[in-house]
């Protein structure tokens, strides 16, 4: 019988997994990528920005692998290429978090359709096509998650943010 005072991190490990953080590059994706890294995980960073760096050096901190990868989520057939680009770069896909977005500002009146399309483009198509390509690896293997991360704003709303409310 085990208790309280056998309990370990260990539980929470996940030593040996491999993850697509898209956007995990910056700002909430990088905090993602870092803290994946520290319980065990490689990243793999598809994101628009370019890479300078500070992430990898981060996450090799935690004696993890990650690499970047320069990319429009957005772009016919990105998705599929991303996700393959993972498997073949690290040899299997455990973990999906679509963390990219965007949250153009404006007033309702000068929020135009360029706008809205862009938020969508990032914020739902790519991120239901990035799953979409996921699952083709993880169900086969019967294993994986897929995290699909949201802004406050989507409870919330907000004056600037027609497109999220």
């Amino acid at each position: 019988m085990t208790d309280i005072s056998d309990f370990t991190m260990d539980y929470f490990s996940l030593k040996g997994k491999n993850a697509l953080v898209t956007g995990g590059n910056t700002g909430l994706g990088q905090a993602f990528t870092v803290a994946l890294a520290k319980a065990g995980t490689n990243v793999f960073a598809p994101s628009i920005v370019p890479d300078d760096g500070a992430t990898g050096r981060l996450v090799a901190r935690a004696g993890r692998r990650y690499e970047a990868l320069t990319a429009d989520i957005t772009a016919p057939g990105a998705p599929a290429e991303i996700v393959a680009d993972c498997v073949d770069r690290f040899g299997s896909l455990d973990i999906l978090v679509n963390s990219a977005g965007v949250c153009p500002l404006a007033s309702v009146l000068d929020f135009g359709r360029p706008q809205w399309d862009a938020t969508v483009a990032v914020n739902l198509t790519a991120a239901f096509e990035m799953a979409y390509e996921a699952a083709k690896v993880m169900i086969p293997r019967r294993a994986g998650k897929i995290i699909n991360i949201c802004s406050l704003f989507s409870f919330l709303g907000g004056r600037w943010s027609s497109a999220y409310a």
